[in-house]
């Protein structure tokens, strides 16, 4: 699981301002001392606590379409789309994606 963006600040702010260990800093924050240290690694090499982008089919419709999607299926709009098989929901209401 990934750990809170302020989270990750935390743990490098208490290891380039304060030089607490891995080990220090993971007993601090409640987190395991690997997750400290696949941050710290991270940041070294990208100057980011984002993460990096990985391969993978694109994406089948934007975001905003997922949104009107999600809208219309709240309101069900959406009845004759899904049944007809337009429409395909994965672990509902995270994944979203148009059949073609």
């Amino acid at each position: 699981m990934r750990l809170s963006d302020e989270l990750q600040y935390s743990i490098l702010s208490y290891k380039n301002r304060d030089h607490y260990s891995n080990s220090k800093i993971a007993k601090k924050l409640g987190v395991h001392k690997t997750k400290v240290a696949k941050t710290i690694q991270r940041y070294e090499q990208t100057g980011s606590i984002n993460d990096h982008q990985r391969s993978g089919s694109k994406k089948k419709i934007l975001e905003r379409d997922e949104g009107l999607i999600c809208f219309k299926f709240l309101n069900g709009e959406l009845k004759n789309e899904i049944s007809s098989g337009l429409v395909l929901f994965n672990n509902w209401p995270h994944q979203i994606r148009l059949v073609s």
